[in-house]
């Protein structure tokens, strides 16, 4: 076992320290003040089959993030967001019976992303953010209107990314893990019959958590492109 005297490692602290700055600084190069207007796109597809019944089930979620963000410091900044997502789920029981469900949604919200030098120009990135959404959804059994939804929810979410700045002003960035997700939801839905009658009216309220390392590592995967104001 190895010890160390007290001055020895008194002197060593400080230049650990200096010698930390030093190689952040050296990676840093955004600058307090900067503004970062960006847009994001992302995509997530899955499907699973029953191979004994033939039945199915597929999902899809893709659309838009538009943010305009300004740097608190050299490995921080705040953002405020405007997205776009469509949602659609398809199950066929394998007899022929197809229930089709989409959904539009709008968000605006609040974020701060954190910023880790990994290299020159090229950062891990942590997006925190917190937000509400609005939503309108249909299901359809063998395309015929079954029910209808509009949905409100707030949520607060954290993921995982890289960033890497070009030497002029354009920023690449990707969301790769969702880190987790905490949200409410509050449904109003309509079910109607054959004829497209309203038959029953309910109200749902749900609160949700969803962690990205227990599913798909790659399960908020989204890329984007940014441009610096300075």
């Amino acid at each position: 076992m190895l010890f160390l005297s007290k001055k020895y490692t008194m002197k060593k602290i400080p230049l650990l320290i200096i010698g930390s700055i030093l190689t952040t600084a050296s990676f840093a190069q955004f600058q307090k003040n900067d503004r970062l207007l960006s847009g994001q796109v992302f995509f997530n597809n899955g499907s699973e089959k029953n191979i004994n019944t033939n039945a199915k089930i597929s999902g899809l979620s893709t659309g838009i993030n538009l943010s305009a963000s300004k740097f608190s410091s050299a490995t921080r900044y705040n953002s405020i967001q405007l997205s776009y997502t469509y949602t659609t789920n398809k199950q066929d029981n394998g007899s022929g019976n197809i229930s089709k469900f989409s959904n539009n949604q709008i968000g605006l919200s609040l974020g701060r992303t954190m910023l880790s030098p990994l290299a020159s120009r090229f950062y891990l990135s942590i997006p925190i953010t917190g937000g509400f959404s609005i939503g309108q959804g249909k299901n359809r059994n063998n395309s015929i209107l079954s029910a209808s939804s509009n949905s409100f929810s707030v949520g607060v979410s954290a993921s995982l990314g890289l960033l890497y700045q070009t030497q002029k002003r354009w920023v690449f960035m990707a969301n790769i893990i969702s880190l987790g997700q905490l949200s409410y939801n509050n449904s109003r839905i309509k079910s109607y019959n054959t004829s497209g009658q309203i038959v029953n009216q309910s109200r749902t309220n749900a609160v949700s958590f969803t962690g990205g390392f227990a599913g798909t590592p790659f399960n908020n995967l989204s890329i984007g492109v940014g441009y610096l104001l300075r």
